[in-house]
């Protein structure tokens, strides 16, 4: 037992070593895989070939230890048991010779002692397997035991339906401890207001949206909907009425119908449609070979990031919500494809509470509201107009003379909206 005790340890250490290899090799692939284009731009294949390799090389080794000391351990405890039969032996053959023991009660007892041995062998064998899955069970406990940044109250509600007020009080926020990301944010949107924020990069534009979203709670302050703090809801209800469109829209590897409708069950042939037509898809999509049906791809692989913009607008349409975020939704586009994304959104817009974030000088003109944001705090506000004439850093940004083609883009989409 105390040998059995003290070789699992060293198992389990090698296990547990093993297991965090395979882990990092699995990051490792999903990495360059979920990146491939990225990686064969950029001629990274041997790169990535290289580090999963070593780590493979490494993990095998530690594998190739794990069984030497399985194997170790099973071969000292047959030793042990052979010796103690030798010993038994030994001494009953002694007792046969003196007539106080008869060959058959000796042949008797040997059976009954390795009978009395199989446990023990097999307690070997099974003791090294458990300190290798206990090994593997902290992984998945350690993962398990993780509390979420965000949770709900006890005695959180089911969102209402929303007019679309929201209200950012006093919000002071930041991803480490020490470090503020956003600074005593004071803002207030309307129903059916459309507010853009912009800024350099870093100064907190994105944080507002998750804040809202709540995947993640401020620091200090609160958000509130229609004047109630979003802390009283529960996480479902709450996202479920918030329609976003994000930079790089995440499509999954189903239908063009299941992604429109993702997350939203129910939904008849006519309402897709109808999202489809204010997303400026359905024609795009009745050209591929299946329509609606047609399979696109591990995220929307198969599609223009035109294409799938489109898409991902469609399916914000479905969700009919009163809020909606839109985060850098141009971005990358050429100009025929920015066109009719610009005029999609300007459709998906009418009527909702938008918080708008961008670097576009054509969409935050399009706003009714515009917060300039630097290093974290609300550095101004108005209109596009009046900050442009008003405000040095915000025209710095946009260029006084610069974003003419842009311009022209949001004019061209306000006109085809007309």
């Amino acid at each position: 037992w105390l040998l059995t005790m003290k070789r699992s340890q060293a198992i389990q250490r090698v296990a547990r070593r093993n297991r965090q290899r395979e882990g990092a090799m699995a990051a490792t692939a999903a990495e360059s895989l979920g990146a491939i284009k990225t990686v064969q731009a950029l001629s990274l294949g041997d790169t990535f070939a290289d580090t999963f390799a070593q780590a493979n090389n490494k993990s095998m080794k530690e594998g190739v230890q794990a069984k030497r000391l399985t194997a170790g351990l099973e071969r000292m405890v047959d030793v042990l048991i052979a010796i103690a039969t030798a010993l038994v032996l030994w001494f009953g053959a002694r007792l046969v010779l003196v007539n106080e023991l008869t060959p058959g009660e000796l042949l008797v007892f040997v059976f009954y002692l390795r009978r009395a041995f199989r446990p023990m062998r097999d307690f070997a064998k099974y003791t090294a397997r458990l300190a290798k899955a206990s090994a593997a069970g902290e992984r998945v406990l350690e993962l398990l035991e993780q509390e979420p940044g965000v949770q709900e109250l006890p005695d959180a509600v089911i969102a209402p339906d929303f007019k679309g007020g929201v209200a950012f009080h006093q919000v002071t926020h930041g991803y480490e401890d020490g470090r503020a990301v956003l600074h005593d944010i004071d803002l207030v949107m309307t129903p059916g207001e459309r507010v853009a924020i912009t800024g350099p990069s870093g100064s907190g534009k994105s944080t507002l949206a998750s804040l809202l979203l709540r995947l993640y709670d401020p620091q200090q302050g609160k958000v509130t909907i229609d004047g109630i703090d979003i802390r009283q809801f529960t996480l479902e209800s709450l996202r479920a009425r918030i329609a976003i469109v994000l930079q790089d829209s995440l499509l999954f590897a189903t239908t063009v119908r299941d992604n429109i409708t993702a997350g939203t069950p129910g939904i008849s042939d006519s309402q897709i449609e109808a999202a489809a037509r204010l997303a400026n898809a359905h024609d795009f999509i009745t050209s591929l070979p299946e329509g609606y049906e047609t399979p696109i791809g591990e995220r929307g692989v198969t599609l223009s990031n035109g294409q799938r913009q489109r898409i991902a607008i469609a399916r914000a349409a479905i969700h009919q919500s009163p809020i909606l975020i839109l985060d850098e939704p141009t971005t990358g586009l050429d100009h025929a494809n920015e066109l009719e994304v610009a005029v999609a959104l300007e459709r998906l817009a009418a009527g909702r509470t938008t918080l708008l974030i961008t670097h576009r000088p054509e969409m935050a003109a399009r706003a009714d509201h515009v917060v300039f944001m630097r290093h974290g705090r609300i550095a101004a506000q108005g209109t596009h107009r009046s900050l442009m004439a008003g405000n040095a850093d915000y025209a710095c940004l946009f260029g006084q003379t610069g974003g003419r083609e842009m311009q022209r883009i949001g004019e061209d989409a306000h006109a085809v909206i007309s």
